[in-house]
This record gives C-alpha cells, sequence and structure tokens, in this order.
C-alpha cells in the first residue's frame, strides 16, 4: 500500500510537470516579444544597426533571433551576432539570412530568449540531454547574457530541465523556478 501511495504522489507530480511544461511552450509559442529593432540593416555588407546597447546590459558575442510579424504569423528571417557596443546601439553582424528574397529590413524585431535589459538570468542546468551536453547549454548561456548557477536557488530564474534530475525538479518547484526543456532553451536560436 504504501509503494502505491508513492506511485501515485509521484504520478501526481508528473501530471503536474506535463501540465505546467505544456502551458509554457503554449505561451511561448503565443508571445514573441521583441527585445528591440533593427535601425540600419546592409544585407551586401552583412552587418545591421541595432537599438539597444550598453545602457540595456548588451554583451558583445549575444546572438538574436530576426524575426517580423506578417498576417498575424511570426516569420523568422535570420540570425545576427553582437560585434560592437556603444550606449544606445549596437553592430551586429548576421550570421544567417533564412531567405535572400527577404532580407533583414529597418524595422525587424529582435529576441533572444535569456537576455533580459533589466537584469542577468540565472540558470542552473540538471539532467542528461538528447542533442547538447551540460557544458555546450552552459556556453549558449553564458554567451547569450545569462548566469550560470551552479546550485539552485531562490536567486535561479531557470531549471533547464533534462532526463533523469528529479531531485533537481522537486527543489525546483518547491522554491518556484520556472523549468525549460532543451528544445526551449534553444529553440529560438
Amino acid at each position: 500500500r504504501s509503494e502505491n501511495a508513492e506511485y501515485h504522489t509521484r504520478i501526481s507530480l508528473l501530471e503536474d510537470r506535463v501540465r505546467e511544461l505544456t502551458q509554457q511552450r503554449e505561451l511561448g509559442a503565443k508571445e514573441l516579444k521583441p527585445d528591440g529593432q533593427l535601425l540600419q540593416a546592409s544585407a551586401s555588407d552583412g552587418f545591421v544597426i541595432i537599438n539597444i546597447g550598453q545602457r540595456q546590459n548588451l554583451r558583445k558575442g549575444m546572438r538574436f533571433t530576426v524575426f517580423n510579424r506578417r498576417a498575424g504569423k511570426v516569420v523568422i528571417k535570420g540570425i545576427v551576432e553582437v560585434s560592437r557596443i556603444e550606449e544606445r546601439i549596437a553592430t551586429a553582424r548576421v550570421l544567417k539570412e533564412n531567405d535572400p528574397n527577404d532580407p533583414l529590413l529597418v524595422n525587424d524585431y529582435i529576441m533572444n530568449p535569456i537576455y533580459n535589459p533589466e537584469k542577468v538570468v540565472g540558470f542552473a542546468v540538471r539532467g542528461d540531454f538528447m542533442h547538447y551536453s551540460k557544458d555546450e547549454l552552459k556556453r549558449f548561456i553564458l554567451e547569450n547574457g545569462g548566469r550560470y548557477d551552479e546550485e539552485l536557488s531562490v536567486n535561479t530564474d531557470y531549471l533547464v530541465a533534462g532526463e533523469r534530475c528529479n531531485a533537481a525538479l522537486e527543489e525546483a518547484l518547491r522554491i518556484g523556478i520556472s523549468i525549460l526543456s532543451e528544445e526551449q532553451l534553444i529553440e529560438s536560436q
């Protein structure tokens, strides 16, 4: 009986986790919040000017997905990487342009799931992952302006959860840390 009770408790926790992850994914799909816009774009030169800079905690090497909205749909246009930062603007080189017939243009939006101009967002990584190693995820977080937390704490904003991290999941749920999958962390890049 005690084993059955433990199983039912575990099933209930896992069902709650599935509900939470589904809700996060639905919110993520509906809401793509821009971090800035392109002020100038030159496809032939391979560089763009963006409207955020040092004042918004921007770091050299950060990558942003460039997108626009058409007919109610989000169109991903490419990826840029910050190469030079000034006080209120920055220069970024174009790493990828998805369609040469749909170039990066002035007023296109940029976003990065980790970047937050108000503060540095903290991430902890636990479990086993299918596509990337923990070191690669750590490097991705740091290169995009996030903070890597070795330990889970109330200062950690997100737990990137892989397989076999039940203790970390329970701890994150207990102290109110949002949970992301590997795909949710990487999907915009």
